[in-house]
């Protein structure tokens, strides 16, 4: 079950790719506090073509009777609904957006499927993707340069524990430096022309 908002004729662009919206966790197709309403809306508004739907089990949407595990039928869901939109608007180019497990079922579609040309991942939990140790350590990295930039740095115990040498200083400063390698990385891969996908975090 599903939300389908199209841009209307004036705003139409057939040359955009359609976005999907995917369930953060057991919340239904409306998203948290109905951020997916707001951003279908207004993505919408901008020419796109957007669906917001409920994976098996998951709000309007009745449970599967196989026995397919959920890692494996979100994906296979999300295919589904690429097929629906490439035969009901004849789209054939998608970005994949979502929160938490959401963005976890964009990525593994969107590395699945070569429809798939931009992926939007909000607050990815990285323990739970089976895509190798890099994006774990993406996220890793940005949870504890936000720490130390936001909150450790400023207090006096910190540097208490530095000077008696109780603190890790090379991997502070490899944390510390970690926002200004990850942009220089990403101007590389942008430079490349590569596939981007873009994470964003809400802390």
């Amino acid at each position: 079950m599903g939300i389908l908002t199209d841009p209307g004729e004036a705003a139409n662009d057939t040359n955009l790719p359609a976005v999907i919206l995917l369930n953060a966790g057991i919340v239904h197709r409306v998203g948290p506090h109905r951020l997916y309403v707001k951003i279908a809306r207004s993505l919408a508004a901008m020419g796109f073509t957007v669906l917001r739907f409920d994976f098996s089990g998951v709000g309007d949407s009745r449970a599967r009777h196989d026995n397919l595990p959920f890692e494996r039928s979100t994906i296979s869901e999300a295919q589904d609904a690429m097929n629906y939109l490439a035969a009901e608007r004849g789209i054939g180019r998608f970005v994949l957006a979502g929160l938490c497990s959401g963005a976890d079922v964009s990525l593994k579609t969107a590395c699945c499927d070569p429809r798939v040309v931009g992926a939007i991942l909000i607050n990815a939990q990285g323990d739970q993707l089976d895509t190798g140790d890099a994006l774990r350590s993406y996220l890793l990295n940005r949870r504890k340069a936000r720490y130390y930039w936001k909150s450790a740095l400023f207090r006096p115990k910190m540097w208490l524990r530095a000077v008696r040498g109780e603190a890790a200083f090379r991997d502070i400063m490899r944390v510390l430096l970690f926002p200004l390698l990850s942009r220089v990385a990403r101007k590389k891969k942008a430079l490349s022309g590569s596939f981007q996908i873009s994470y964003v975090s809400t802390g």
